[in-house]
């Protein structure tokens, strides 16, 4: 995925594939890396500056690459829907993206997660542009917690379905 405002670093693709080809190319495979951030113009910007420092707190989250699992529940760490990199048949069976305004990108990584562990490259391989009209500056505060809320409830429930059908 590439949202239509961000970017790719030039190894991204790269990087990727290699890392599924040497996992022994699994059907099963997901992932996202740290990101770099950038304005309008393309020109690299620090989220801290613009009072959005919990973007950046993103990127620390993925350099703790054993905690990814956990930090997930709590922050969207895989940051936006463009940062993920997961095979065509994972995700065909997660049944694509849903229509959430502001979480879809979380919820599909929830999704993922219950199927298999992801992989967190801790390296700035994806270009997040920053604008006045990014999504989680047009949407109410109100209406994003609902949606976390909802998609928190929801990964609550496959976790337990999925300990009671494979306790082990």
């Amino acid at each position: 995925f590439l949202n239509s405002d961000d970017v790719f670093d030039l190894d991204r693709v790269t990087t990727f594939v290699h890392l599924w080809e040497s996992q022994g190319k699994p059907s099963d495979f997901w992932g996202f890396s740290s990101a770099f951030f950038i304005d309008d113009e393309g020109d690299p910007v620090d989220p801290a500056t613009l009072d959005l420092s919990h973007l950046s707190d993103y990127n620390a989250c993925v350099d703790q690459q054993l905690w990814v699992e956990e930090l997930l529940a709590w922050h969207n760490v895989t940051l936006t829907s463009g940062n993920l990199v997961v095979t065509r048949s994972m995700f065909e069976r997660t049944g694509g993206f849903e229509p959430y305004r502001m979480v879809h990108d979380w919820d599909m990584a929830f999704r993922l997660l219950l199927q298999a562990s992801p992989l967190a490259v801790n390296r700035a391989l994806y270009g997040y542009r920053i604008h006045g009209s990014n999504t989680f500056r047009t949407i109410p505060h109100g209406d994003a917690v609902r949606e976390s809320e909802e998609i928190r409830t929801k990964f609550q429930n496959g976790l337990l379905k999925k300990c009671t059908e494979e306790p082990y």
